[in-house]
C-alpha cells in the first residue's frame, strides 16, 4: 500500500510532494493488516450505505428527501443548489457509514 500526498507551505516558500510513500516502511505489519481490514470495512460499507440511501429528490427549494429512508434534509435557503444539496446528501450518507460502523446490528452485522 502506498500513499501520495502533496505538502504545500504558504507565503511563497515553496512546496513538497511525497509519492509513493510505501506504507510498510513506516508501519508495523501488523498496523499495515489492520489499516487494510479497516479500508476495506469502510468501501465495502459505503458500497451497502449507497444502496440504502441510493439518492435524494426536491421537496422544496431548501428541503431535500433522502430516497432510501425518507429523511428530510435541510438546505440553506439562500444557498439552494444543487452542489450544496448533494453535499448536504454526502453528510446524510457520511452519518449512517458511522452508524453503521459503529453499531453493526441495524444494518445486518454480526
Amino acid at each position: 500500500m502506498s500513499v501520495k500526498s502533496t505538502i504545500s507551505i504558504t507565503e511563497g516558500r515553496g512546496a513538497m510532494t511525497l509519492e509513493h510513500t510505501e506504507l510498510s516502511s513506516l508501519v508495523s505489519a501488523a498496523d499495515l493488516a489492520e489499516l487494510d481490514s479497516l479500508a476495506a470495512a469502510v468501501s465495502d460499507g459505503m458500497d451497502r450505505i449507497k444502496e440504502l440511501h441510493p439518492a435524494y429528490s426536491w421537496k422544496w427549494t431548501d428541503e431535500i428527501v433522502c430516497r432510501g429512508c425518507g429523511d428530510s434534509l435541510e438546505i440553506p435557503v439562500l444557498r439552494s443548489t444543487t452542489p450544496v444539496a448533494d453535499r448536504v446528501f454526502a453528510d446524510h450518507q457520511q452519518f449512517h457509514l458511522q452508524y453503521m460502523l459503529n453499531d453493526n446490528d441495524q444494518y445486518g452485522g454480526e
